[in-house]
C-alpha cells in the first residue's frame, strides 16, 4: 500500500530537518532552553468576563477567581474565547463538524491499534483503537448532510456505519458496541483575525484549527505556542515588530496549509455527483477571502 503524506512540511507549512537533527535554537542555547523563567499554572478555569486597566488585564472567571495579567497568550482552542472578547473573529474555511462516537468491544477488544480513515459519499471516517480497549470513531461531514442522515440518532449512525466496509468490518469483527451518547464537534478550519492585538496573542488551536484528515492540529500548536514564545520574549525587551512577524508567519503557515488541504482532497475521485466532494472540487478560493495581517498593521 502506496502511504500518502498531508504533513509534508512540518507544523510550520516549512520544510522540516532530517530525523534526529537537533533544532539550530535549541543547540545554540542549551541551557536557555531548559530553563522555565516563570509560570503561574492554574486549575482550569472558564473566562466569565474581561476587562483591562491602563496596565494589566483582568480575568474574572466563572468560579471565585480573578487574575490580572500585563499580557495575555490565548491557548483557549478552537472557541478563541480571550481573542472573540477584543473584538477579532474566527474566519472559516470550511464548515465541517464531526460526529464522535466511542465503542466498547462485547468481548477482547481489538488488537491493531492502526488508525483507520475511510472515506464515503457524504464525508469520512475515522477510527482509532483508545489504550483502554474502546474504539474512538468519527464521521467528518458538514451540518447540513448530517442532517439528511440523521446522524445525531443512534438508528441514523448505525444506518451511515452499514454504508462503510471497512469501518463496519473493523466494529464488527471484534462485536463493539456503541455505549455513550453521540457527541458533535466542530471539525472546520479556521484562522483567527487579527491573531495579535494590543497586549494579548493566540496560539494553538485559538489562532488557527485545522481539518482532522491532516493531523495537523498538536504539530501546529506545539509549533506556535514555540514561536509565540520566543516573539513575546523579543517583544518584552524593545522589538516592536515581533508580534506582526509573529502574526504574518501564522498567516503564511495556515495559507500553505489550505493549498495543501485542498490539494489532498482532489485525490478522491470516486464520486463526482455528491455534494461533500463537489464542495471540496469547487475552485481555489481568491486570497482576500481569508485576511492575512501584513507588517503596515500596526500590532502593540
Amino acid at each position: 500500500m502506496k502511504r500518502r503524506t498531508f504533513l509534508r512540511y512540518g507544523a510550520s507549512g516549512l520544510a522540516t530537518a532530517a530525523p534526529g537533527t537537533r533544532s539550530r535554537a535549541l543547540a545554540a542555547h542549551p541551557a536557555q532552553a531548559a530553563t522555565i523563567v516563570g509560570c503561574a499554572i492554574h486549575p482550569a478555569i472558564g473566562v466569565a468576563r474581561v476587562g483591562n486597566s491602563p496596565t494589566e488585564y483582568v480575568l474574572g472567571a466563572e468560579v471565585l477567581t480573578q487574575l490580572t495579567a500585563g499580557f495575555v497568550v490565548d491557548a483557549s482552542g478552537r472557541p478563541s474565547a480571550f481573542g472573540r472578547r477584543q473584538g477579532a473573529r474566527r474566519c472559516r474555511s470550511d464548515r465541517l463538524v464531526a460526529v464522535v462516537a466511542f465503542l466498547v468491544p462485547e468481548g477482547p477488544p481489538a488488537s491493531d491499534a492502526a488508525t483507520l480513515v475511510e472515506a464515503g459519499r457524504d464525508g469520512w471516517w475515522y477510527s482509532g483503537l483508545l489504550p483502554d480497549g474502546r474504539l474512538a470513531t468519527a464521521f467528518v461531514s458538514e451540518p447540513d448532510l448530517l442532517r439528511l442522515h440523521d446522524i445525531r440518532t443512534v438508528d441514523g449512525w448505525q444506518a451511515l456505519v452499514g454504508g462503510t466496509e471497512h469501518t463496519q468490518a473493523r466494529i464488527g469483527e471484534h462485536d463493539y458496541r456503541l455505549v455513550a451518547p453521540l457527541r458533535l464537534v466542530a471539525a472546520d478550519s479556521a484562522l483567527l483575525s487579527p491573531v495579535v492585538g494590543e497586549g494579548w496573542l493566540a496560539v494553538g488551536d485559538a489562532a488557527a484549527s485545522f481539518d482532522p484528515l491532516s493531523s495537523h492540529g498538536i504539530g501546529a500548536a506545539l509549533w506556535s505556542g514555540e514561536l509565540a514564545a520566543g516573539a513575546l520574549q523579543r517583544f518584552l525587551t524593545g522589538d516592536a515588530a515581533a508580534l506582526t512577524v509573529y502574526a504574518e508567519t501564522v498567516a503564511r503557515s495556515y495559507g500553505l496549509y489550505l493549498w495543501m488541504q485542498h490539494a489532498y482532497y482532489q485525490a478522491e475521485v470516486r464520486w463526482h455527483d455528491a455534494l461533500f466532494w463537489r464542495r471540496r472540487r469547487e475552485p481555489w478560493p481568491p486570497e482576500e477571502q481569508y485576511p492575512v495581517p501584513t507588517a503596515t498593521q500596526p500590532v502593540t
